[in-house]
């Protein structure tokens, strides 16, 4: 492993919840034994939170690596609001819905779950099929 890795294992760590589960999981062991089922359930949990922590641990990378840690998000937002004009015709125009892979499959979609347009305008009961196919990355 390189150096570098070693460094920002070293560095990281772990979540409050990890801590807190790490704690009670000693706790049980020291009052009960290691054998009861209690102690099998806080281990699941700790393999989950230690899970996501990895994973959130790796957004941050990530963003820093793209230098994302110290953005503006509000002015993020204007200036994306300003090109507006620009992406509407390429993202909502007539031509780009026809051609559009990411607009057909979700016209498609739309039709399977009985989801219509004003729902999703509205943002009210969209059927979770649909939210997790419009969310960018899934």
């Amino acid at each position: 492993m390189s150096r570098d890795r070693l460094q920002r294992r070293d560095c990281h760590k772990p979540s409050p919840e990890l801590v807190g589960l790490l704690r009670d999981r000693a706790q049980l062991i020291h009052n009960e034994g290691s054998l009861v089922n209690g102690v099998f359930r806080i281990n699941i949990k700790i393999c989950a939170a230690n899970k996501i922590d990895y994973a959130n641990e790796r957004k941050r990378l990530r963003a820093v690596k793209w230098g994302l840690m110290n953005i503006d998000f509000q002015v993020l937002a204007n200036r994306v609001w300003d090109q507006k004009d620009i992406i509407d015709p390429l993202m909502s125009g007539p031509e780009a819905r026809k051609d559009n892979f990411v607009w057909t499959s979700l016209l498609h979609d739309m039709k399977e779950d009985n989801c219509t347009a004003s729902q999703l305008i509205k943002g009210k009961s969209i059927p979770l099929q649909i939210v997790k196919a419009a969310r960018p990355g899934r």
